[in-house]
């Protein structure tokens, strides 16, 4: 989906995804769940360079530490909301634009979280190498 309002052809033979993939995820996925879920998840799970290469990767990929109770939910239902927007945007712009105005409630409310510090996500325990 990411790659059709970046303009980008879609290749099904690779995984491999431009590093800016990661960033979009970041942005529009993980930061919209409820507060210091993200910085959690990224302590839990960090980025490691590839040595002798400019490659970075994850060990686990990033939902494997929510736990299904809270955790997936929240990711479940905030995915439901985000593919809509996605299909109906024509670009990255459009989306942005698009997101912006489905998501302002949302936005404003993590805000609102952030600075009172009310809420807390379970984790599910490190995964085992």
């Amino acid at each position: 989906m990411t790659v059709y309002i970046y303009g980008l052809p879609y290749d099904p033979t690779t995984n491999r995804r431009p590093r800016y993939f990661a960033q979009f995820n970041i942005k529009y996925v993980y930061e919209l769940l409820p507060p210091t879920v993200w910085e959690k998840l990224d302590e839990m799970n960090p980025v490691i360079r590839i040595d002798g290469t400019s490659r970075y990767y994850r060990k686990y990929r990033i939902h494997q530490y929510l736990t299904e109770d809270k955790g997936l939910r929240f990711l479940r239902e905030h995915l439901q909301a985000l593919i809509p927007v996605m299909k109906l945007s024509k670009d990255i712009d459009d989306f942005r634009t698009n997101f912006n105005a489905v998501f302002a409630d949302k936005i404003k409310s993590i805000k609102r979280m952030k600075e009172e510090q009310e809420y807390q996500l379970s984790f599910s325990k490190n995964q085992e190498d």
